[in-house]
């Protein structure tokens, strides 16, 4: 259905995106869309596999598709238990004048891409450890890894329901959020008994999406992620640039209310309250195994939107079935830097989870 959906709606881009302005770099080249080794500091050429695949039905404000990226250990036999990673930074909007929130343009496929091959420990940085650990951790132990690209700037909220006038794009965060763990798990080998989602930065946003969703989750990793936004909205004038992308963001909850300013911010608070892990928690209820990590010290988002998660899972958690980890750091999502520390936190996972389910029978064929 939600494929069907976007059909219709990227048939309805095409004739808007001209109009959006030129966002498009022809000077990117696609990946090959073929299956290739898989290397990062963590993880040793020959012993894992690469694929990127097309999203299709998912088109980024730039007119490309965009991508789903696989991860397979060599050698490990199906049912292989699934993960899948969100990335941070998916937020930007252009305003009025043409200018994007964002000193980079995030709305595009290259940026998307990039921000996953970051995560994956493909992209070199001098000035910190290499990215990339919980790819080579969850290797390790066997695990299929999926991951999506968010192109949209949405905080991985967007479902369609955008101005697609005023913006001339859809953004679709939370849809290829959730599609990307039912086409993992049509792949051959990847178990559908269990899924780690795994949210790093703004990517944590994606896991509470789900969550509210109704899409099953075995086990969670949140690190660094500025959950607990309804305060942001409460001080307008010093975020008012800010606030302007998250009205844009849940547009069809607040639009209607433009004529009168403090009903709208009131709209959006709840909103953001609905979409966050502390609701997830405190009002629905969940209690699968989780790791949280939070720094006092983050060196990219305010620590107080991400503090609130930490102590709704400690008063509301049974003792022993959650990890709250205070980084106590300056750096930001640093779980993906450390291979010792993500190996740890996995096999204390798995310990909550226990083995891995049998796959249930198919059903009967009714010509029999």
């Amino acid at each position: 259905m939600i494929r069907a959906m976007l059909f219709r709606l990227t048939m309805l881009l095409s004739v808007l995106l001209p109009l959006a302005g030129c966002w498009i770099d022809d000077e990117f080249e696609d990946y090959d869309l073929v299956v290739t080794p898989f290397e990062n500091d963590y993880v040793t050429r020959g012993s894992a596999t690469l694929e990127v695949t097309l999203a299709e039905g998912y088109e980024c404000p730039d007119g490309r598709t965009a991508r789903i990226y696989y991860v397979e250990p060599d050698g490990v036999p199906g049912p292989r238990p699934l993960a899948v990673i969100f990335h941070g930074r998916a937020f930007d909007y252009v305003d009025l004048q043409g200018v994007h929130y964002e000193s980079v343009d995030r709305l595009n496929s290259p940026w998307a891409a990039t921000r996953v091959q970051e995560v994956l420990g493909l992209v070199d940085d001098a000035t910190q450890p290499a990215e990339g650990a919980w790819v080579g951790a969850l290797l390790e132990a066997g695990w299929s890894v999926a991951l999506s690209t968010n192109c949209w700037g949405d905080l991985w909220h967007g479902r369609g329901n955008n101005d697609l006038a005023g913006e001339h794009f859809l953004r679709l965060g939370s849809y290829l959020a959730s599609e990307t763990i039912q086409l993992a798990r049509e792949r051959e080998g990847v178990s559908t008994q269990r899924v780690l989602a795994i949210g790093l930065g703004e990517g944590g946003r994606a896991v509470a999406e789900l969550i509210g969703d109704g899409v099953h989750l075995d086990a969670v990793v949140i690190d660094s992620s500025p959950d607990w936004l309804a305060p942001v909205v409460t001080e307008t004038a010093a975020n008012q640039d800010y606030v302007a992308g998250l009205l844009r963001i849940w547009d069809d909850e607040t639009s209607g209310l433009a004529d009168d300013p403090a009903a709208q911010l009131d709209a959006l608070r709840e909103a953001l309250r609905r979409d966050s892990m502390v609701h997830a928690v405190q009002t629905l209820g969940f209690r699968e195994p989780i790791v949280y990590g939070w720094s006092q010290s983050d060196e990219r988002i305010d620590p107080e939107t991400s503090r609130p998660p930490a102590q709704a899972i400690g008063a509301a958690y049974p003792v022993g079935t959650y990890q709250v980890l205070d980084w106590q750091v300056t750096a930001h999502a640093p779980s993906n830097r450390d291979i010792a520390q993500t190996r740890q936190l996995l096999e204390w996972l798995q310990g909550q989870l226990g083995d891995l389910p049998p796959e249930p029978d198919p059903p009967a064929d009714p010509a029999d």
